[in-house]
């Protein structure tokens, strides 16, 4: 008879493990058909839920017809806790929670109507139209602190006269010389949608729309013509004043801009910049001091690239930034001082969400695609 030792616990993982390994098998182009993944999250005022999209591609192995991207709303209460909160026919974006936490605004066109801003309460009921403006479709939108009103980013109005013509046949677009400026508009939220929203004067061509929590100050992102050219390296960032509805100061940036964050206080600014009009990508943060206008690189000419920042309600900053082939996260003190550096591991982060003390991010791995996280400590949850 042959005596065997027990199996230790070391071993019968290393078993667990080759029985997975061998389990295994590479991705075909069928797996990539039916991949989901998180599009965007937005967390709740008491940091209680995430909202997030559910974002997809038709599934033409399945019989589904070829199409673009679609994105259906959840609710996430937990980790492994969440349920879909809209139909699965409806295609949504631009979730946000309006600024009391009791419902999830988000635009949608319904049917053959344009796209518009719509909002379904978190404790249960049918979703509703908050806003829109007639014959154009909504770009993005940006609630009032209060919750009392939001201003809405809208196309150009219609040239009618373009379109009859472009039905009759004439359809050929003159390059530079058929401009179409976005325009913002200011709504009143009630129970029904604002009938007539304000329009608001704008320089330029505006891309984005945000409101600082003082209520007074507004940050919008403009170039000078429509041109790609313009949008990539001529973009400026404008410090605007509600009250008078004039731009107090246009921020003087070197080359490249992407993401633009405003501080609680309406202090300071955080933008993600070149560092000057060389510079291929924006990927370098900048800290702005909106009375003065005076920018301060942070980290410039790190290795690295900054790819979103988002403010806590404290003042603090939050930053995703890609190092080599991996990610930290970084938490910056109100004065633009790095407070601490998290190493999430595997994870590769793309995006940061904040509400109160809570973080939350989407973050990918080689295991798997876009899912949302929490940050508990110094460490990642995941809660899809």
């Amino acid at each position: 008879m042959t005596l065997r030792a027990p199996l230790t616990a070391a071993a019968l993982l290393a078993t667990a493990s080759l029985t997975a390994q061998a389990q295994a098998r590479p991705m075909t182009p069928e797996d990539v058909a039916k991949i989901e993944s998180v599009g965007t999250i937005a967390v709740s005022p008491d940091g209680a839920r995430v909202a997030y999209t559910t974002a997809r591609l038709p599934d033409v192995t399945a019989g589904e017809e070829n199409g673009t991207t679609t994105q259906q709303l959840s609710m996430a209460y937990g980790p492994g806790n969440a349920r879909e909160f809209l139909p699965a026919d409806m295609n949504v974006s631009g979730i946000q929670f309006s600024p009391d936490g009791r419902m999830v605004s988000f635009m949608w066109a319904d049917g053959d109507d344009k796209k518009a801003v719509w909002g379904i309460p978190v404790d249960g009921g049918a979703q509703r139209k908050l806003a829109h403006v007639e014959g154009a479709a909504v770009r993005s939108y940006a609630w009032s602190p209060d919750g009392s009103h939001m201003h809405l980013l809208v196309a150009a109005e219609e040239d009618k006269d373009r379109t009859a013509q472009s039905k009759a046949g004439f359809n050929s677009v003159v390059y530079e010389e058929e401009p179409q400026f976005n325009r913002l508009f200011r709504a009143r939220i009630g129970m029904e949608p604002d009938a007539e929203p304000q329009e608001v004067s704008l320089p330029g061509y505006v891309t984005s729309f945000q409101i600082a929590d003082d209520a007074r100050t507004g940050v919008i992102e403009t170039a000078p013509t429509t041109l790609i050219d313009d949008e990539y390296v001529n973009k400026k960032v404008n410090i605007l004043d509600m009250d008078s509805g004039t731009v107090r100061m246009v921020i003087e940036t070197p080359g490249k801009i992407d993401d633009v964050e405003i501080s609680p206080d309406a202090s300071r600014l955080a933008l993600i910049a070149a560092v000057d009009m060389n510079d291929p990508a924006a990927t370098t943060i900048h800290f702005v001091d909106v009375a003065s206008g005076v920018v301060t690189p942070h980290n410039a000419g790190a290795p690295e690239a900054v790819v979103d920042v988002e403010y806590m309600d404290d003042g603090r900053l939050v930053a995703a930034v890609h190092v080599g082939a991996q990610s930290v996260l970084r938490i910056h003190n109100a004065d633009g001082s790095l407070e601490r550096e998290i190493d999430p591991g595997a994870l590769i982060i793309s995006n940061v969400e904040t509400a109160g003390s809570v973080i939350a991010v989407e973050a990918s791995a080689p295991e798997h695609p876009t899912e949302l996280f929490r940050l508990d400590g110094d460490s990642f949850t995941r809660w899809t």
